[in-house]
């Protein structure tokens, strides 16, 4: 799990042997409240872009007759894959 946070530094000194106990990693993000909240809103838009692309890219190989099976394990192993 990861936790994207902001938060004063004494609150952090509170709780951040509990979040690192949560999580893998752990961002401490500033100070000001919501900054947290604006890099996870950005990160989960770029994985939902993501996923819309490896779709379509999934689809086009379909239309033009690529075994599926193939062309995930390419995709899957190679610079498609990021």
């Amino acid at each position: 799990m990861t936790i994207m946070s902001s938060g004063k530094p004494e609150a952090y000194e509170k709780v951040g042997r509990a979040l690192e106990a949560m999580a893998t990693n752990v961002y401490r993000l500033g100070a000001s409240a919501g900054a947290g909240s604006k890099v996870k809103m950005i990160n989960q838009l770029l994985a939902g872009v993501h996923i819309a692309v490896a779709a379509e890219a999934m689809a086009l190989g379909l239309r033009e007759g690529v075994d599926p099976k193939a062309l995930y394990e390419v995709i899957k192993n190679s610079a498609g894959n990021s």
